[in-house]
């Protein structure tokens, strides 16, 4: 197992496009599943630890707050984060997200005259995603150590899976001439976010004309 860890951290593009032809799309549910769960575990993991650093010794002097009163604050805060329900919302938007981003490949490559199926984009995004899991592990255990080690790889695995992710899904659709495929990623992505920006404002209220005023605030 830590050999084809290695293997596929020296050959991403190789390996996922490698898999992408072995799992078919009932594999990639059950991947898709306990992928999701995972980084749902993660995250609370991460809340646990985020909670427990603020209610520590170095933070309130032992003259204020007996140890046993710390635990009382943490177990509070947990209560208070709600980590039980939390954890399955989360695997759900997980899940939910893997689904979508997969589906945009497909709708992709068919755009482009590709006869890729399904299963193949929902195995590409599996497979970057458990190198996402292993460098959040990582993240979680350097920033223990020295918090900017962390940042750093939380930095250096957003990168090195976009990269891999994208040169696995041209590679995987056999086209000589990238210009059609740039035009038609940009047309989807962008008929994507009136979509969201439709939902969002359904939803929530806010115009377009209230996210522009928001976005030049921020700018």
């Amino acid at each position: 197992m830590f050999e084809n860890i290695i293997r596929q951290f020296k050959n991403p593009v190789t390996t996922i496009l490698e898999k992408s032809e072995e799992e078919d799309t009932k594999k990639g549910i059950v991947k898709l599943a306990i992928i999701s769960g995972i980084i749902s575990l993660m995250n609370v993991i991460s809340v646990i630890i985020s909670i427990l650093a603020k209610y520590s010794t170095s933070k309130y002097s032992s003259s204020y707050y007996t140890a046993s009163e710390l635990w009382e604050m943490r177990f509070d805060a947990m209560g208070e984060a709600k980590l039980l329900s939390g954890f399955f919302k989360t695997w759900v938007i997980i899940a939910i997200s893997i689904a979508v981003g997969a589906l945009i490949l497909f709708i992709i490559a068919k755009l482009v005259k590709s006869s890729k199926e399904y299963s193949t984009t929902l195995s590409m995004v599996n497979n970057v995603l458990i190198i996402y899991i292993i460098g959040s592990i990582l993240n979680i255990i350097l920033s223990l150590i020295y918090a900017p080690l962390g940042f750093l790889i939380s930095f250096a695995t957003i990168i090195y899976i976009s990269i891999t992710l994208m040169n696995a899904f041209r590679d995987s659709l056999d086209i000589e001439n990238s210009d059609i495929l740039t035009l038609v990623t940009t047309g989807v992505l962008v008929v994507l976010m009136i979509i969201l920006i439709v939902l969002m404002s359904s939803i929530t209220g806010i115009s377009l004309e209230d996210i522009v005023e928001i976005k030049e605030l921020l700018d």
